[in-house]
């Protein structure tokens, strides 16, 4: 699978020159909203951030207090996130870190058992790290939702070959509690996912279809990591329709958090005891 993940996969040469700025995304603004929201860890807890790419969060979380670290695959990843965002990552599978039993207050996954071969596995491991009742926070993308049943095909978060597994609410449920884990909350509301989710999926719609019907569309190599909004041709007064279309998509991704139907899903688990 290493070939689906070249160095682009995490972000241009210019992009990665700033490391304050990608600790202020939106993306990551809303990891911390979402772990704040759970409400369960007290300040200095340890952390272990699994698929931690960059190491955007993890030095977030570290600049707070938190005794955080980090888990990643990608060897170009983890490099970067110890020498520019100077913090703790262990270079390989979770299994082959060798954490003692217990021994994490948190465990996040954000957007990463989706990419795994075996989810199962991973919650297993990650089960036997926590303490008892220590909390787990995972975030996937949501298979059952209104953006994912709409675009089909087009939806964005299939991200072929990447994604390797998709849940649903009921069969997230179910894994995690077939590795040891209690449900204590699933939210729908991601803001930046599940807007991009919307979106890039319209987009990608809207290139096909000029591709059919004239025979001719903007190369969308990389879409994955550049604004397809930016490159997207909108026609006469660009700057008015790029508003109108980004309004219309906050909208939307408004909408369908409110019936509990967003294109991902954050969940709030706890360790059962043994």
């Amino acid at each position: 699978m290493g070939r689906f993940y070249p160095a682009a996969y995490f972000g241009s040469d210019r992009m990665l020159e700033y490391p304050k700025v990608l600790r202020a995304t939106g993306y990551e603004r809303d990891k911390i909203d979402l772990m704040q929201d759970s409400r369960q860890l007290p300040p200095g807890g340890r952390i272990l951030d699994v698929g931690c790419g960059k190491g955007e969060f993890v030095a977030n979380l570290s600049d707070c207090g938190w005794q955080a670290q980090g888990v990643e695959l990608s060897k170009i990843a983890a490099d970067y996130a110890r020498e520019k965002m100077e913090i703790e990552v262990f270079n390989g599978e979770l299994k082959d870190a060798g954490f003692p039993d217990g021994h994490f207050d948190l465990i996040t996954l954000w957007h990463v058992l989706e990419h795994c071969h075996d989810p199962s596995g991973v919650l297993a491991e990650t089960n036997r790290i926590l303490r008892t009742e220590g909390r787990l926070l995972v975030s996937v993308p949501n298979f059952h939702s209104l953006q994912a049943r709409v675009m089909k095909n087009d939806w964005y978060h299939l991200d072929t070959p990447r994604h390797l597994y998709h849940f649903a609410p009921v069969t997230i449920s179910k894994f995690l509690e077939k590795t040891g884990f209690r449900i204590l909350k699933i939210s729908y509301c991601s803001p930046t996912h599940n807007r991009d989710g919307i979106a890039f999926s319209l987009l990608k719609r809207y290139e096909e279809c000029k591709r059919e019907n004239r025979g001719g569309f903007l190369d969308r190599e990389g879409d994955k990591h550049g604004d397809i909004r930016s490159a997207n041709d909108f026609g006469p007064l660009k700057s008015v329709r790029r508003k109108m279309f980004d309004v219309t998509v906050s909208l939307l991704s408004s909408f369908e958090s409110l019936i509990r139907q967003g294109g991902t899903m954050n969940i709030y688990a706890i360790k059962e005891k043994s």
